[in-house]
C-alpha cells in the first residue's frame, strides 16, 4: 500500500501551516516525534515547504510510520474540526499501512504464501485465486505485500480478518501480540454499515429474537468483558515501554493464559449446552486460585521494576508510565480476584443444585 499522493500532500501543507517546521522549532519537532535531528541533513537551512516535504517523504521512504503517526498528533492541536477530520483520514490511512506491511511480513514468514499453498489459502479467507493476477510466481514476500494491499484496496476486511486467523497459530509470542492489536481496527472496519451512493446507511434488518442471557450468564459476561478491557489496557502499556521482545517474557505469558481462560469462558457462555452441562464445564477451565493470580501478578511487577531499574536514562515520561502500568497492574490483580471469587461461587451453586445424573447409554 502506498501512500496516496494527495494525503502525502495534504500532510506536508498542514504541517507548514502549524508553524513547527519553521528554522528555530525544527529539532525539538522531531524529537518530539522520535527522529534524532542530527541524522537529518534537511534539518537546517532551506525554506518551511521544503523542509516539511523533505521530513514527510523522509519518514514514508524510511518506513517509520510510527513517527509519521506522532507526526500527525504533533499537528492536531493546532487545526480546525474541518481539518482535523482531514487529518484523521491520512492518520487512518498511514496506520493501514503499517498494519498492512505488519501482516504481509507474518504472512510471508509462514509456509501459506509459497507456491504451493497459495490457492488453498486463498479460497480459505474467502478470495478466488482465479481473480488474483499475482497468485502464481513472484517471491513469497511480493505475493504476501500484494495478497495484503489487495484486500486493504477493495476494502475487504472480513478477508483480511480471515487471513489474521491463518496467520495466528504460526507465530509466537510477541507476533502474536502484535496481530491480536492489528484485529479490532479490522473488525471495527468490517462492522461499518456500508454507504449508499448518497451517502445514506443501508437499512439494517431487524435483530433476530434471541433468548436473554440468565443472571448468572450476565454475571460471568460482565466479569470477562471487564478482564478484557483490563488485559488490553497492559498490553497497550507494554506497547508504548517497547520492551516486549526481552524484558517481558513472564508478562506475555500470563496475559496469554489468562486471555486463554476468557475464549475458552466466551465459548462456552454461546454454547447450546443445558445450564448444568455448561457451569460444569466452565468450572474445570476456571480452576485456578488467588495464589496463582498473586504469583503472576508480583511476577510481572517484579520484572518491570527491574527493567525500570535498568532503564537508561531515566526520565519524567519513563517513571509516568512505570506508575501507570504499575497502577493497571493492581487494578488487573482486583479484577481476577473478584472474578475468580465471583465465578467460583455462580459455578458452586449451579453444580449443588444439580440433579441426579441419571446413567449414559
Amino acid at each position: 500500500m502506498k501512500l496516496e499522493l494527495d494525503k502525502r500532500n495534504k500532510l506536508v501543507n498542514l504541517l507548514v501551516n502549524t508553524g513547527k517546521a519553521e528554522t528555530g522549532s525544527r529539532s525539538a519537532l522531531c524529537r518530539r516525534i522520535g527522529v534524532e535531528p542530527n541524522t537529518l541533513s534537511f534539518i537546517s537551512g532551506g525554506s518551511v515547504q521544503d523542509f516539511a516535504t523533505n521530513l514527510v517523504d523522509f519518514l514514508y521512504q524510511a518506513e517509520r510510520y510510527k513517527e509519521l503517526i506522532n507526526l500527525c498528533e504533533e499537528i492536531e492541536p493546532e487545526l480546525g474540526d474541518n481539518l482535523k477530520r482531514e487529518l484523521d483520514k491520512i492518520r487512518d490511512r498511514i496506520q493501514q499501512i503499517k498494519d498492512g506491511k505488519k501482516l504481509a511480513d507474518f504472512l510471508a514468514g509462514s509456509r501459506k504464501a509459497e507456491t504451493g499453498s497459495r490457492s488453498a489459502l486463498c479460497r480459505r479467507i474467502g478470495v478466488e485465486p482465479n481473480t488474483l493476477s499475482f497468485i502464481s510466481g513472484g517471491s513469497v514476500q511480493d505475493f504476501a505485500t500484494n495478497l495484503v494491499d489487495f484486500l486493504y484496496q477493495a476494502e475487504r476486511y472480513k478477508e483480511l480478518i480471515n487471513l489474521c486467523e491463518e496467520i495466528e497459530p504460526e507465530l509466537g509470542d510477541y507476533p502474536k501480540k502484535e496481530l491480536m492489536a492489528i484485529r479490532p481496527k479490522l473488525e471495527k472496519l468490517a462492522s461499518q454499515p456500508e454507504e449508499s451512493p448518497g451517502g445514506d446507511e443501508q437499512p439494517k434488518p431487524p435483530p433476530s429474537p434471541e433468548t436473554p442471557p440468565s443472571p448468572e450468564h450476565q454475571s460471568i459476561i460482565e466479569l470477562v468483558n471487564e478482564a478484557c478491557v483490563s488485559i488490553q489496557r497492559v498490553y497497550e502499556i507494554l506497547d508504548q515501554y517497547d520492551v516486549y521482545p526481552v524484558d517481558c517474557r513472564t508478562a506475555v505469558s500470563f496475559l496469554e493464559k489468562i486471555k486463554q481462560i476468557v475464549d475458552n469462558l466466551w465459548r462456552e457462555l454461546n454454547s447450546n449446552k443445558s445450564p448444568h452441562e455448561h457451569f460444569e464445564k466452565l468450572y474445570r477451565k476456571v480452576r485456578f486460585d488467588r495464589y496463582d493470580i498473586d504469583n503472576y501478578i508480583n511476577n510481572l511487577i517484579t520484572q518491570l521494576n527491574q527493567f525500570h531499574r535498568d532503564c537508561r536514562p531515566v526520565t519524567p515520561e519513563t517513571q509516568k508510565k512505570h506508575k501507570q502500568l504499575q497502577k493497571e497492574c493492581e487494578e488487573l490483580r482486583d479484577i481476577l480476584f473478584g472474578w475468580q471469587a465471583s465465578t467460583s461461587q455462580i459455578v458452586s451453586e449451579n453444580i449443588r443444585s444439580k440433579p441426579v445424573a441419571t446413567s449414559n447409554r
